[in-house]
């Protein structure tokens, strides 16, 4: 089994946020890379369907009208990846499933910021402050002309 179609807007909406019938596409593109039988887990958040598989790996779907941002984001995935003074996720596989865009990255360790930023102190949320800043120096000062 695959990955679902839709015809109009409001279908691909539903789609999207139907792990139900999203679910035997994601077990079939993780078969397709060697990661079968690894957990798929949801992400709650998010314009798009996010999974972690497993502990190593993350696969972001993208509808086929969304084709245009797959490309970009798998682009920037790759031109950023152990450029920056932070850790980026490396881009495994940039794909198609029955019409849907796939990217299969690796997967970041620790806990997500949107979990963690509530028990923060003033002094580790400077700590980050300066961190994102140094990588943000970073990545204005690649070369994107390729992308």
């Amino acid at each position: 089994m695959t990955l679902p179609h839709a015809t109009d807007p409001s279908g691909w909406d539903t789609l999207i946020s139907d792990h139900a019938a999203l679910a035997a596409g994601v077990a079939a593109y993780c078969a397709r890379h060697g990661l079968d039988g690894r957990r798929a887990v949801r992400y709650p958040s998010g314009s798009l369907p996010v999974y972690a598989i497993g502990q190593e790996h993350v696969l972001k779907l993208f509808p086929p009208h969304e084709a245009g941002y797959a490309a970009i984001e798998a682009r920037a995935l790759a031109a950023v990846h152990g450029r920056l003074s932070i850790p980026t996720p490396r881009l495994i596989a940039a794909d198609r499933l029955n019409g849907w865009h796939c990217l299969l990255m690796s997967q970041l360790h620790g806990r997500r910021l949107v979990d963690a930023w509530p028990e923060l102190s003033s002094a580790e949320l400077e700590r980050i402050a300066d961190q994102l800043g140094t990588a943000l120096a970073a990545l204005h000062a690649l070369d994107t002309r390729a992308l």
